[in-house]
């Protein structure tokens, strides 16, 4: 009321009469819609809504929180305040089609510009400076990498010789099984029941996964032998040069006992047809790899000239494609982890689960009635070979999952690859942006967070306050005043308020009282003269007029009325005399 009056005084006047109008009052605490009818604030029309510019800046540093959990230590309420007062706005007219404007902006629609646009906040940190290495440091580095690498090969070596061990064991067994079947050891019965036993479905089950761990098995033992007698290799390089009758001979020749039939042979010539029949085997395979060994570096040649083809037409996009897809394939793989690592937590979960159900007794844990049907599954542990089943209908054991792993391996190598061929310093780069802190990773942007701190006053919901907004508040004491009185008052609205001092609130205010108010009617909104301490300056000069004096209480007054009674004055509140 101070404010409103400063806002309409006239110093030569020594009466304080207010003219009529509507304040709309909002502080740090509280908002106040007050009409002033006859020169008196109405205060039966009068509203109050318990929202100001603190709930806005705490709604702000709670978002702000939320958003940026790893930097709440810049975070504080006296910040918000500040970036509030710096950065907030009001919107202009409908909160919700700006809030669908910066989402459609935020995608890539540019056909219409936002009121606001982000802003982007630089907190403070430590730039990482890479040192500079000697050379000596440099050749330390290179060799303690090369010898971890030996190391790493090493026990892969080791880890590949015990799985192949395994293999040819499991390979044996199977061999022997086929064996007695042919030669009437054991009858169809009884081999089908050890294959129920081993886990397979059918004949058909077995025969597939039999060939597959022959093949790789030969694949294995292949490899090995070309690593450890190259010779071999130029000796069967030469084998097959030959023609068709020449290699069938040397065949016969290497390898006699696979011309021989079963029945004519001994237990030790059964057991050597089988020796030589994986060195052929063998053989055949260190072929076919030197075949695609051949067709693989033609492929590649292929392909490494359409690769430069494409860093030929633009350098830049192709070092960043390539370094995008490494990123998806890593993080395709990270994903990939944490699947099996939840299945093995849940596996675990279970056992503990099951444990605690015997120590405890044998009711249910999880609250089910008697009648209801309880989750048993991993009580039995066969339950979980479920799993393993479904890694069989994609490979043996999972093999899938390893050779798609191997797979990415082999994509990943050949982008690195492409990438210090292109541009050496790319992974550097990478490394230093992901190791060491960047100052992208210390910046707080402020886009939708601009508008809808301060619409707290407009929808107190948002903060979970069950009030009417301002809107509201508006509609409500127009429609107390009646049309009569509410076209008097619309036609002076004065906007008083630290916390109105935002862009956009006067226009926003003007927004919703002429929505509340029919077409054509006369309506101004305008902020008072200081809308920040114009209160004071009210009551300064409502202090130097003579009416001050009349409208003070005495001590004479005070001692015959009591401490609860005012002389009632122009912005003072009602007395209403305490019943006796």
């Amino acid at each position: 009321l101070f404010s409103y009056s400063y806002h309409h005084s006239h110093h030569e006047s020594q009466t304080m009469n207010l003219p009529d109008g509507l304040i709309v009052s909002s502080s740090y605490e509280v908002t106040h819609v007050i009409p002033i009818l006859d020169g008196r604030p109405d205060f039966l029309a009068t509203v109050c809504i318990p929202v100001g510019g603190l709930q806005a800046h705490r709604f702000l540093f709670d978002a702000l929180l939320l958003k940026y959990p790893q930097h709440a230590r810049h975070l504080s309420l006296n910040r918000c305040h500040e970036l509030n007062l710096r950065f907030s706005e009001y919107t202009k007219g409908n909160f919700l089609e700006e809030l669908r404007v910066m989402q459609a902006w935020t995608d890539g629609d540019r056909t219409r510009k936002p009121q606001v646009e982000p802003v982007v906040l630089q907190l403070p940190f430590t730039e990482y400076v890479p040192k500079e290495e000697s050379e000596e440091e440099k050749k330390r580095k290179e060799q303690r990498r090369k010898d971890h690498a030996e190391r790493l090969r090493t026990l892969a070596a080791e880890r590949r010789q015990r799985k192949m061990i395994e293999r040819q064991k499991t390979l044996e067994g199977y061999d022997k099984l086929v064996v007695e079947l042919e030669e009437g050891i054991i009858s169809e019965e009884a081999f089908l029941l050890q294959l129920s036993k081993g886990g397979f479905d059918d004949r058909a089950d077995f025969e597939r996964v039999h060939k597959q761990l022959q093949k790789k098995v030969e694949d294995t033992i292949a490899k090995m032998q070309a690593k450890e007698n190259p010779l071999e290799d130029d000796e069967d390089n030469m084998e097959e040069e030959l023609d068709e009758e020449k290699r069938a001979a040397l065949d016969r020749e290497k390898f006699p006992l696979l011309f021989l039939d079963v029945s004519t042979l001994t237990e030790e010539q059964k057991k050597e047809k089988r020796k030589q029949h994986l060195m052929k085997s063998a053989q055949e395979g260190r072929a076919r790899r030197r075949r695609e060994k051949e067709e693989k570096r033609l492929e590649l040649e292929t392909k490494e000239k359409e690769e430069h083809i494409k860093y030929e037409k633009n350098p830049s996009e192709y070092i960043a494609e390539l370094i995008a897809k490494r990123q998806k394939i890593i993080e395709m793989r990270g994903k990939r982890k944490q699947d099996r690592d939840f299945h093995d937590r849940r596996k675990n979960l279970a056992s503990k689960r099951r444990m605690l159900q015997k120590v405890m007794g044998s009711g249910s844990s999880n609250g089910k009635g008697a009648n209801e049907a309880e989750d048993n599954f991993g009580a039995d542990d066969d339950d979980w070979q479920v799993y393993k089943k479904m890694a069989q209908t994609r490979g043996i054991d999972g093999e899938d999952d390893e050779s798609e792993s191997e797979a990415e391996k082999e994509e990943i190598s050949w982008i690195e690859k492409l990438l210090m061929r292109y541009d050496p310093d790319a992974l550097k780069r990478e490394k230093n942006e992901t190791q060491y802190p960047q100052a992208s990773d210390f910046q707080i942007e402020l886009m939708v967070e601009r508008i809808k701190s301060l619409e707290v006053i407009y929808q107190p919901s948002i903060i979970g306050l069950e009030y009417a907004g301002l809107a509201e508040a508006l509609d409500g004491v127009f429609r107390k005043l009646g049309p009569e009185r509410r076209d008097r008052v619309s036609k002076n609205v004065v906007v008083i308020g630290g916390n109105t001092c935002h862009p956009n609130f006067v226009g926003r205010l003007q927004y919703h009282v002429r929505s509340s108010c029919p077409e054509g009617s006369e309506i101004k909104v305008c902020h008072a003269k200081d809308p920040r301490i114009g209160a004071w300056k009210g009551a300064r000069e409502f202090a130097r007029k003579k009416i001050f004096l009349e409208k003070c209480v005495t001590k004479e007054i005070l001692d015959k009325k009591g401490r609860q009674f005012l002389v009632e004055h122009d912005f003072s509140n009602r007395y209403y005399q305490t019943p006796k």
